[in-house]
């Protein structure tokens, strides 16, 4: 296993913070299968209190980030930046699967990649930053990690752009396929996806489905970049 102080002097080169208490950190790190003391020390507690900050950081970051469109999309994107998916993802970005403290079982069982593990030790780190440095941090580390995100890519891409731009335009998205390239057995497609007969995406793919999706992928990269068409 690795330090804590390993850890700590890792996070505050990555995030450019200064953690002034190691012991919330440590205990962050601790799952719940690592007893050290009677009552068992371990993240739990912490992982309650990162869960709603996390909850309230993201939902006003969509807020303000998202201008143009309804609650039920600001919802979807929130869904996606709080999703066990997600968190892991930013877990491992801190390293934070290296450094947990597990039990002997749950190290044999390969609990450093388990999502629901790495998910709960994120929102426990997120807690343990909130109490030792405040909710500026917090959402200073947030934003570091959310920057990368193309939410696009974690919900499914045509149904995201059609509820878009029912919200936005209120009407539908259509597609069509532009061109078609490559020999007869391996073929490529391209189609471009319109709204309000303006082209806002164009995607390639190996079928007609395929290239769709990946053009509503790019058309809500591009409307959520543009306030008009």
């Amino acid at each position: 296993m690795n330090s804590l102080n390993e850890f700590v002097e890792f996070i505050e080169k990555l995030l450019k913070i200064k953690i002034k208490d190691k012991n919330l950190i440590k205990v962050a790190l601790t799952h719940t299968s690592k007893e050290i003391l009677k009552p068992p020390i371990n993240f739990e507690r912490l992982e309650f209190l990162g869960d709603s900050i996390i909850n309230f950081i993201i939902s006003e970051k969509v807020f303000k980030k998202y201008k143009n469109v309804n609650e039920g999309v600001l919802a979807k994107y929130k869904a996606i930046l709080i999703s066990k998916q997600v968190l892991t993802l930013f877990a491992k970005k801190l390293k934070i699967n290296e450094y947990l403290i597990l039990g002997k079982g749950e190290e044999k069982n390969k609990g450093r990649e388990k999502e629901n593990i790495l998910c709960d030790a994120f929102e426990s780190f997120i807690g343990a930053i909130y109490l030792d440095s405040g909710i500026r941090c917090v959402k200073k580390i947030l934003n570091f990690l959310v920057k990368d995100i193309q939410i696009e890519r974690y919900y499914d891409s045509k149904t995201l752009l059609q509820e878009l731009t029912q919200s936005r335009f209120d009407t539908l998205p259509k597609y069509s396929v532009l061109g078609i390239k490559g020999l007869e057995h391996e073929k490529t497609f391209i189609v471009g996806v319109f709204v309000n007969d303006k082209i806002v995406g164009i995607g390639e793919g190996k079928s007609k489905k395929e290239a769709e999706k990946e053009a509503a992928k790019a058309a809500i990269k591009f409307l959520n970049n543009n306030e008009g068409i």
